[in-house]
């Protein structure tokens, strides 16, 4: 039986801490008034709850190991823990539990014993916050009461005074919070030191004044700071002295690089006055000297050159406004002017670094003048390398000239220039026709020169051997070639030739003879790979060429629907492609093959097609020609 005299009544009622009996389940049976207004919560209410009422969700767990140890029989004492509000509020308790127990000896309740912890953990916490303002402080600090007695101080104010903390007595009254006095502290050897004094009150929870903390700043170190300060303006003063003289000294030798310069030139600032120029503007633009003095206006200058006429007839007004307005832009600018005596001036010049900009005036007459005659005379020579043009390719035969004698044919013939080092030919010979296909040295003019010489050397072998027979035409070239050029002597001044393939076909289609000096010929049926007959692998007309050179010629039976090409070695040679290679036989031989059934013209026009796309971006590097002809079924 739980009775208030087991329980000790007078100790439970007039406890000044909160208590409360429970029964071994944890069930409040009772509880005294300091229960009540500790916690606001009226005793018929309580009376009947868990006692973990009172206890925050997140320390049930606490609750419950307490009531497991009561149970058991053990006394816990002085174990800290919370207890919340009605309200919600969470109080810090110091708890003790003890076993209630019968006449018997049995135990048959619990008396729980909650001390409000609070002011104790606020006091707590302002010590360990006026120790950590201690032990971070970097000055001296000394915190004392009312009556002046020192309660604590910082190490720094044991190193700077030279007593320890319980030697220091001060005293001050009142309630005066003194700032930033400078004062004087005496450390234990008798030494004055200047410091800044700074004292303030502390107060405790109710606002009530219980202590006084001194705050002295060593200023030693800011008195010597200001003597060195003052120190070091005396050494600025000199510093400035010495710089106007260096900066008197480069201006001195700027303005030796000014006057060597070949150009005018002129600045203003950012309020468009007058900072810098040279003589070569005077003498550039005519200016009266009196015009050039420092600070004077742009406005003053435009004006000037209006009166001059220097831009030309047009209304004042504007003419002034629209320089004005774009000067105050300080943008970069180039241009050209021609004045009214005719001279060329280049105007050049961009902003300056925090406003204002910089112009020169360069007298560019003569070099126009120049540039002009360079470009008559280029366009004398282009003219002249385009009548070349229309003289080579009167040399050529039209393009449509083997319609009549081959089932189908195309040309590519494309100098690298205007003019260049490839040539074709269609000639009659006695008993059948020839078609020659030749790449002579270099491209261009030089190779334009050559083919005239190659043209020339061909038609006089045609005459010497009506015949046509390829390899015999081949070595008379040769001859002819190296006597035009004076390479017969195996010495001469230049060393020019060309190589070439030479196709004979018989005025009855059915066979074909062929004789190359490195050339190739490939031929093939539609639908079937290219095949390749190799030519001799001799040039024609260079010096080192035996001059009685032998060819050899390759008779071959002409198929029905076969069709055979001749190319230079532009096309071959072209760089392209992603990783920058030579095009190759082996890829043309391919393409050909593959549009092998398609018309020769399409077949030219997808071929130009893929060579276009295979070169990309990369520079042509030669002249490009091909000739490819389907003889007429015999």
């Amino acid at each position: 039986m739980l009775d208030r005299e087991t329980i000790g009544w007078s100790v439970f009622r007039d406890g000044s801490d909160p208590i409360l009996i429970g029964d071994l389940n944890g069930i409040v049976v009772d509880l005294n008034a300091e229960v009540e207004r500790a916690y606001g919560w009226p005793r018929d209410e309580l009376i009947g709850k868990p006692i973990k009422t009172l206890v925050p969700s997140d320390r049930h767990h606490q609750a419950d190991d307490l009531l497991r140890r009561c149970r058991a029989g053990e006394e816990v004492r002085h174990i800290e823990g919370l207890r919340v509000t009605r309200d919600g509020t969470v109080v810090p308790v110091l708890l003790t539990l003890s076993l209630l127990k019968d006449d018997t000896g049995t135990a048959v309740g619990i008396a729980t014993t909650a001390a409000d912890l609070s002011a104790l953990k606020r006091a707590e916490e302002r010590s360990a916050q006026m120790s950590k303002v201690l032990a971070d402080g970097s000055e001296p600090m000394i915190i004392e009461d009312l009556d002046g007695i020192v309660q604590e101080m910082n190490a720094e104010a044991e190193r700077v005074y030279g007593f320890s903390r319980d030697e220091l007595l001060r005293r001050c009254r009142g309630g005066e919070e003194v700032r930033n006095i400078e004062g004087i502290r005496i450390n234990k050897e008798g030494v004055e030191l200047p410091v800044l004094l700074t004292l303030s009150l502390l107060r405790d929870d109710h606002d009530e004044p219980v202590a006084i903390a001194s705050n002295a700043a060593d200023i030693a170190a800011l008195k010597q700071a200001g003597a060195e300060l003052r120190s070091y303006q005396d050494h600025l003063e000199d510093l400035v002295a010495e710089c106007t003289e260096q900066l008197a000294e480069t201006n001195k030798y700027m303005a030796a690089v000014l006057e060597s310069m070949t150009q005018g030139l002129i600045a203003f600032d950012e309020n468009l006055k007058l900072v810098a120029w040279n003589s070569h503007l005077r003498d550039i633009r005519g200016y009266p000297e009196d015009l050039c003095e420092p600070g004077q206006s742009f406005e003053t200058f435009m004006q000037y050159d209006i009166d001059q006429g220097e831009f030309g007839e047009g209304d004042a007004g504007r003419l002034f406004t629209e320089r004005v307005v774009q000067a105050r832009r300080f943008e970069h600018h180039a241009f050209e002017r021609t004045r009214p005596d005719g001279r060329i001036l280049e105007i050049k010049g961009g902003p300056i670094q925090g406003g204002g900009f910089v112009s020169t005036f360069d007298d560019v007459t003569e070099r126009r003048q120049a540039e002009r005659a360079l470009a008559t005379a280029h366009g004398l020579v282009t003219e002249s390398i385009d009548y070349s043009s229309r003289i080579q390719r009167s040399l050529l035969p039209p393009d449509d000239s083997l319609s009549d004698k081959s089932a189908d044919h195309f040309v590519v013939w494309q100098p690298r220039d205007v003019v260049g080092g490839d040539l074709y030919w269609l000639r009659k010979c006695r008993g059948g026709m020839l078609l020659v296909l030749a790449d002579c040295t270099g491209h261009g003019v030089p190779g334009a020169f050559v083919t005239i010489i190659a043209t020339g050397a061909l038609d006089r072998a045609l005459t010497e051997f009506p015949e046509g027979e390829p390899a015999t035409l081949l070595a008379r070239m040769n001859r002819h070639v190296q006597t035009a050029l004076s390479q017969d002597d195996g010495k001469g001044e230049s060393d020019d030739g060309l190589e070439l393939g030479i196709c004979r076909l018989d005025d009855a289609g059915a066979s074909l003879t062929y004789a190359g000096a490195r050339f190739d010929l490939w031929h093939g049926l539609p639908g079937e790979a290219i095949e390749t007959l190799r030519g001799d692998k001799s040039g024609i007309g260079y010096i080192h060429i035996d001059p009685d050179q032998r060819f050899t010629a390759h008779e071959l039976p002409v198929r029905p629907g076969e069709r055979f090409y001749m190319s230079s070695d532009g096309m071959i040679d072209q760089i392209g492609g992603e990783r920058r290679r030579a095009l190759g036989k082996r890829r043309i031989r391919e393409f050909l093959a593959e549009t092998s059934r398609e018309t020769m013209t399409e077949q030219r026009r997808h071929l130009l097609d893929a060579f276009a796309d295979y070169q990309g971006n990369e520079n042509r590097r030669d002249d490009v020609s091909m000739l490819g002809f389907q003889p007429l079924d015999a």
